[in-house]
């Protein structure tokens, strides 16, 4: 289904808003996505050779006919002391975001986003009127500035928490690897739980609320823009206002 909504400065934009599905045509998230545990220590490079993928989700794409142009396969794992997070994204030209020195925000180009709950003795679906300011609900996107060569990102806690800049966000660590002729990249992530909830000290059998959200970029290096988007374990086009539809996720 496509929708036309108007941009930015009134400029009309093409959003498409999908249901990720795997390959095989499957509907993703019927099953729990899994976090499972790190195999060791963990290097922030972009290379998954030392990551321990048995929680794979995907490729999820937006459309059958161009899924091998444009799809995105996810990972996530957790030690100790931190959350990791990896994406695969495969569309036709390297990653482009100019933000924050150019562009509206890290959404408005390519960018890796995840929005999760840190109590597991919530409910789920979550279900919570204090959403708006909750500290037990985290988003954070990630993004690789194309003119700076640099991985930037930024977060919140809540629904319309204060917005935390790359410099606010201590012991987080991102690092992306284009893809061997330029079509699309993989983006690694570190983040500590400390900064996702002091409090949340996840266990094996823990589940929360997860999911993912990808913005995909035109072809426009000197003025990227997102042309639409993907999401995978639960979210939508709404998952930013509303923490009901996100997908359940389980510590393994």
């Amino acid at each position: 289904m496509t929708t036309q909504i108007r941009g930015p400065a009134g400029c009309l934009t093409l959003l498409v808003l999908l249901v990720a599905h795997g390959l095989g045509g499957e509907p993703a998230a019927e099953r729990p996505m899994l976090i499972v545990p790190a195999p060791g220590p963990v290097v922030i490079d972009g290379d998954l050779g030392d990551w321990n993928r048995a929680g794979k989700i995907g490729p999820v794409f937006f459309d059958e006919e161009a899924r091998e142009e444009y799809n995105g396969t996810f990972y996530a794992m957790y030690d100790r002391e931190h959350l990791f997070l990896a994406a695969r994204i495969v569309e036709p030209h390297p990653p482009y975001n100019t933000f924050p020195f150019k562009g509206f925000g890290d959404w408005n180009g390519d960018a890796v986003a995840i929005r999760m709950s840190s109590n597991p003795a919530r409910p789920f679906p979550v279900a919570m009127p204090d959403a708006a300011t909750s500290p037990e609900l985290f988003t954070a996107s990630f993004w690789w500035n194309h003119l700076r060569k640099d991985t930037f990102w930024a977060g919140y806690h809540g629904m319309h928490g204060e917005t935390l800049r790359k410099e606010q966000m201590p012991g987080v660590r991102a690092a992306v690897r284009i893809a061997v002729g330029g079509k699309g990249y993989t983006m690694e992530v570190q983040v500590p739980w400390t900064l996702v909830n002091p409090r949340f000290h996840p266990r094996p059998g823990d589940r929360i609320a997860f999911t993912w959200e990808v913005s995909i970029s035109n072809a426009s290096p000197a003025q990227p823009a997102r042309i639409f988007q993907l999401f995978a374990n639960g979210g939508g086009a709404s998952a930013f206002r509303d923490p009901h539809g996100w997908g359940a996720a389980v510590f393994k």
